[in-house]
């Protein structure tokens, strides 16, 4: 049976999938749930937190905003701490450093 015979059969259920589930189906709709259900059903997964998938983006951002006098300005931006925008800066440079240095 395809999915959409599946929908057609599952459909009129959707509204008493339990909770996490009828959020699925809310989120991402019962077509894309059933494949999803179809490819990960049955095994962990693990879902990280919004500001983890970001993060590294974010940072890349902060060190090309970063001019050495707006380090307040972006911890108040960013929701950091002025310590923290300064690791972040100093390990991008330091990255940046070793990559130069291994490719000469």
């Amino acid at each position: 049976m395809s999915v959409e015979g599946k929908q057609e059969s599952i459909g009129s259920y959707s509204e008493t999938f339990p909770h996490p589930y009828d959020l699925l189906v809310e989120m991402f709709g019962l077509e894309n749930s059933i494949k999803f259900a179809k490819a990960f059903g049955g095994s962990y997964l693990y879902v990280p937190k919004y500001d983890c998938l970001i993060r590294e983006s974010r940072n890349d951002q902060i060190f090309r905003e970063f001019d050495g006098t707006n380090c307040k300005q972006l911890a108040k931006k960013y929701g950091l701490t002025e310590n923290w925008i300064r690791e972040i800066v100093n390990k991008k440079r330091r990255r940046l450093t070793h990559v130069g240095n291994s490719s000469q």
